[in-house]
Formats: C-alpha cells, sequence, structure tokens
C-alpha cells in the first residue's frame, strides 16, 4: 500500500510551502506588535527575510492606503486562498473555507455551524475586499501615486469590489432575507 502523502507529492510539497508562509506571515504579524521594526532579534529577523518576498507581491497588488501590517494580513489569506485554489479550482469557495474553519477552530467557535458559516463568510468577504483592491493599486502605479492613496483610487477599489458583489446581489434580490 503506497502513502497518499508521497503519491500526492505534486499537491503536498507546494501546499506544505504555502502553508509554512501563510503561518510565517501570521506569526510575524503577531510578533510586530510585541517587537521593534527595525529589532535584530533573530527570531524577527527570520520571520521578515522569509515572509519579504510575500509582503512585496501583495504590496503590489494592495492600494498605498493600506499600512504594512495590513498588507501581512492580506497576505496570509492570499497565501490561504492560494492553497485553496491549489486544492480544487472547482470547489465552491464558501463551503471550502466553512469545512476548513470547522477543522481548524472548532473550540474558537464553541463548535456552532451558525458561527463557523458567519466566519467562513467574513473571510470570503475578505477576500473580496483584497481582490477587489488590486485595479486600484494598479492604477496608483501607472498615475506614479507615491504616498498615499488618492480618491480616484478608493473610487476604483469601492467599484471593483461592488462588481465582485454583483453574483451575491442577484441572490439577496432572487431569496431576499
Amino acid at each position: 500500500m503506497t502513502n497518499p502523502i508521497l503519491a500526492q507529492w505534486y499537491f503536498q510539497l507546494p501546499n506544505f510551502i504555502l502553508a509554512a508562509l501563510m503561518y510565517t506571515l501570521l506569526g510575524r504579524v503577531l510578533l510586530g506588535f510585541f517587537v521593534d521594526p527595525n529589532s535584530q532579534n533573530y527570531i524577527w529577523r527570520f520571520f521578515c527575510r522569509l515572509t519579504d518576498p510575500v509582503a512585496a507581491a501583495v504590496a503590489l497588488v494592495t492600494p498605498k492606503a493600506a499600512p504594512e501590517v495590513i498588507i501581512w494580513l492580506f497576505g496570509v489569506v492570499w497565501l490561504f486562498w492560494m492553497r485553496v485554489g491549489l486544492l480544487n479550482l472547482n470547489q465552491i469557495w464558501l463551503l471550502f473555507a466553512l469545512i476548513h474553519v470547522q477543522i481548524l477552530a472548532p473550540a474558537l467557535l464553541f463548535g456552532s455551524v451558525a458561527l463557523t458559516l458567519l466566519f467562513s463568510s467574513l473571510m470570503v468577504s475578505t477576500a473580496t475586499i483584497i481582490l477587489g483592491g488590486i485595479p486600484a493599486a494598479i492604477y496608483e502605479r501607472l498615475a506614479g501615486i507615491k504616498d498615499d492613496s488618492s480618491v480616484v483610487s478608493l473610487w476604483i477599489w469601492l467599484a471593483g469590489t461592488a462588481i465582485l458583489t454583483i453574483p451575491a446581489i442577484g441572490n439577496f434580490i432572487n431569496i431576499g432575507l
């Protein structure tokens, strides 16, 4: 009998790497509350060195209005959704989030299916806001905006998020409250 982990190494290895990056970035967020950004602590330097490429990539598609810690948190969400996409691109996002939240955080949500569904919906909503910000970030790069997001880029972010919510609005109109 073959080991299922070794039989699906092409899925398991990238999933492991993405998970390690995701949890290291989450550790950087939590450690960032206690450690000075310029600290010479070897653990902090390791976390920064390992996650700086991810943070830099996320910063490219994140409007400049987002502070650094938000970029790190967006990175955690991006890596999570990359793992979701790696698992199966044809899965329903909310169902996947629901199942994983039930597995990863049952005690956190008191074993309540309703709380788990609410948290899963919040994860999907956060992903919608992050994806909606990509056109605004691209506009900022093309317009050469250096300091902070402009009013135009914030409107682009809002419009991008609104466009992504059109299917949900259609479902809301069909189903109602």
